[in-house]
């Protein structure tokens, strides 16, 4: 099961405009760039609509205690379909295929809610920067990779061993990515800006991933002494936007931006977004589209690449993993 699509339709699909296209309208009275209200003029639900931290849109009815969640929810509670049926309808709304409805500008990019930044660098000041990372390591990045000056400083591991990626923006550590065996999330109270690398005077290269993980594994698989990376996690915010325009003005004007996002239309989709950011922020820049030459990430190529390693490291989870439990079955 592909996880990595149910968090693209949570972020990606603008859920006022879904609900549009089943019949719910906008309430203007009761709604503002950071809650949309919509109805239902046959059923006469009502739901409010947000959009959080970790940029997924969220929604609760004010006529069901038991009716709220993301997207899929939404989808599964009006369609009456299976999570596979669900699936199915929801990726017809991935990429600019279909036309907008009618709702105002600030519906189609609603302001996140509820940001805590002191809870977040209170939470990120208790973790540790690791050497390494056995979870990272299983998808093939390599501790020489993860201590590279390049990532330092960048990453962390909190005290469950999840992989932590630092988002930041103009006034410092905005939230962070959590990753893990089949979870990934977003900081609570947090704000989605954007991963960057460590960068240098000397750079002349900025690549940009969708997911972290991705930006490690170019670097280890092509990466070079000039190249700074950046990752989206995703959709774009118009917060978001501000700050690729700034980090693109800042490279040189006969650098290059590499737009390696996923191989797939969410990808495409995401490159074209980059490359009208950069004709604006930096138009003597060179834009170059890079794709894996196998899977849909780079984290598919590395794996692929680098599958001796993982066994290996697999191996030593699983014998650590019995150490523990032996050392508890003496006690």
């Amino acid at each position: 099961m592909d996880d990595n699509e149910l968090e693209r339709f949570k972020s990606h699909i603008n859920l006022p405009e879904y609900a549009a296209t089943l019949g719910y309208t906008f309430s203007r009275q009761e709604s503002s760039r950071a809650a949309v209200t919509m109805r239902h003029p046959d059923t006469d639900d009502k739901v409010i609509i947000k959009r959080g931290g970790d940029g997924h849109y969220v929604y609760f009815s004010v006529r069901d205690d038991n009716d709220n969640g993301t997207i899929i929810d939404f989808c599964q509670r009006r369609r009456r379909g299976s999570l596979g049926e669900v699936r199915k309808e929801l990726r017809g709304y991935i990429g600019d295929s279909r036309p907008k409805p009618p709702l105002p500008e600030y519906v189609h990019a609603l302001e996140i809610a509820d940001a805590d930044r002191p809870g977040v660098q209170k939470r990120v000041n208790q973790m540790v920067q690791p050497a390494t990372s056995l979870y990272l390591n299983g998808r093939g990045i390599r501790p020489e990779t993860l201590t590279d000056s390049r990532f330092v400083g960048t990453w962390r591991e909190d005290s469950r061993g999840n992989a932590i990626f630092l988002h930041r923006d103009v006034e410092g550590i905005s939230g962070y990515e959590v990753k893990n065996r089949g979870y990934t999330g977003f900081a609570k109270g947090g704000v989605k800006a954007v991963w960057a690398s460590n960068a240098k005077v000397t750079d002349t290269t900025l690549a940009f991933t969708e997911a972290t993980i991705d930006a490690f594994s170019y670097h280890q698989l092509r990466g070079g002494p000039d190249h700074r990376y950046a990752s989206t996690g995703g959709a774009l915010s118009p917060h978001q936007h501000e700050l690729i325009g700034k980090m693109i003005r800042k490279m040189p004007p006969h650098g290059v931006v590499i737009t390696a996002f996923d191989k797939d239309a969410i990808g495409d989709k995401l490159a074209a977004t980059i490359t009208e950011i950069a004709a604006t922020a930096n138009p003597g820049i060179r834009v170059v589209r890079d794709v894996p030459s196998i899977g849909k990430d780079w984290n598919d190529e590395l794996k692929l690449k680098e599958q001796a390693y993982i066994r290996a490291v697999e191996t030593q989870r699983r014998r650590a993993v019995g150490r523990s439990r032996g050392a508890e079955l003496a006690r």
